[in-house]
């Protein structure tokens, strides 16, 4: 009688690599799902916090900051800019007049991270402390 070991062996060398293959692919998958979804409910808001949004995916706002700094960074057209006084993020297309992007602080230089300030606002800048001001023309 032969033994089953050796086959039982190498089936099983194949069959866990194999299966950690496919679980790891599965989870990409509902990864890349996920953001799609994701994207396209941050397309169809004008403006969101991060609480709001956190609300409706059903994770926690640091999880959803994450999110949505892996939605700006990919180049799939959402063009977001933050607006730190009411702490929302807002499409740069949908900018009203009176609305403007500061992509640097005009004082120290240091980027903003594409802050909007409206016309007459004040907000500081987060390195020196000099007001991001946008005078109005």
């Amino acid at each position: 009688m032969k033994s089953l070991a050796p086959g039982l062996f190498f089936g099983s060398v194949l069959l866990v690599p194999g299966l950690l293959l496919f679980l790891y692919g599965r989870r990409v998958h509902r990864e890349t799902e996920f953001l799609a979804a994701v994207t396209g409910l941050i397309r169809s808001h004008d403006r969101f916090s991060v609480p709001e949004l956190a609300r409706k995916i059903g994770r926690t706002e640091l999880e959803t900051e994450g999110i949505v700094a892996r939605v700006i960074a990919a180049d799939n057209g959402v063009d977001l800019v933050f607006h730190r006084p009411s702490r929302e993020y807002i499409h740069q297309s949908r900018l009203t007049a009176g609305q403007r992007v500061v992509e640097r602080c005009p004082s120290c230089g240091a980027p903003t991270n594409r802050e909007v300030v409206f016309d007459d606002e004040q907000v500081p800048c987060t390195f020196c402390g000099a007001a991001l001001t946008v005078s109005v023309a």
